[in-house]
């Protein structure tokens, strides 16, 4: 049987953004499991990881759960949406060896036919801490980067990503990134209109001053109604984490089929998955 490991930052990522690929890996016979790297944290993990265990069984796929401290919880600096988002510290190195060397552990535990980590869509220091892990991790396995969401609801959010690490996804109008970003249920909810939230965009479009012409290759995963309806109600198992941001389920879905028109596809939900050429 052959496996595919998903690497997860947080408890519920995955889920959000691999709903229809891991349907239809577990469909042909997979071994599906999902490893999460930060789930520990305030009061409310306990309740977090049993969301997260009820959420992956309903899709038939194993949990993993690799124990290290959620960004606010081990560092008093990530309590900001600015700091989560563009700060990085000296004690990040530390907790960086000490995710890769957990990773690697799983790695060598359940030998994965199939390697899926985050993008790093929306540079949340815990999702650019998991994607560097990755990137260090050493196998056969061909590693494939998903689209973290909500973060690559934003339309061009992708593109800037990769345009950070280096390589050309494609064009960004940066109207359209800043208004689709500003409409985005977590923006809305802990960067309010004002000064931090100009500050915060300007640094947002930082990496638009790169420039680079190695291109990153992409698959388009298009969702049956069945697997679309499924993706989007597995999220709703999420209850501590589904309104701040997905907003309500009418919205996921209506955000998921604007985002799926965008991607030139006329599928309810579309999942895109990238591959990174050595540089």
């Amino acid at each position: 049987m052959s496996t595919a490991l998903f690497i997860s930052p947080h408890l519920d990522d995955a889920v959000f953004s691999c709903a229809t690929l891991i349907q239809r890996l577990v469909a042909k016979g997979t071994r599906v499991v999902v490893a999460t790297v930060f789930t520990e944290g305030s009061l409310d993990y306990p309740q977090r990881r049993d969301e997260d265990r009820k959420a992956l069984h309903s899709l038939g796929v194993e949990a993993i759960h690799l124990g290290h401290l959620d960004a606010p919880d081990r560092m008093p600096r990530y309590q900001t949406f600015r700091e989560i988002i563009f700060g990085w510290h000296d004690a990040d190195s530390h907790t960086l060896q000490a995710v890769t060397h957990s990773l690697t552990d799983c790695l060598n535990q359940i030998r994965p036919t199939y390697l899926y980590a985050p993008l790093g869509v929306g540079t949340h220091v815990d999702h650019r801490l998991t994607h560097d892990s990755a990137r260090q991790l050493r196998g056969p396995q061909r590693l494939t980067f998903y689209e973290d969401r909500p973060y690559a609801y934003a339309v061009g959010a992708t593109e800037l990503r990769l345009r950070e690490l280096g390589f050309d996804g494609g064009p960004i109008c940066v109207q359209l990134l800043l208004k689709s970003f500003r409409q985005l249920p977590h923006v809305k909810q802990f960067l309010p209109t004002g000064p931090e939230r100009k500050l915060c965009e300007k640094w947002l479009l930082q990496p638009l001053q790169k420039q680079s012409s190695v291109l990153a290759t992409n698959q388009l995963i298009q969702a049956t109604d069945h697997e679309a309806w499924v993706s989007q109600t597995s999220a709703f198992y999420y209850d501590t984490q589904f309104q701040a941001f997905c907003g309500t389920l009418k919205r996921l879905k209506q955000t998921d089929l604007r985002h799926s028109q965008l991607l030139g596809s006329k599928s309810r939900r579309t999942e895109r998955y990238w591959q990174l050429p050595q540089i």
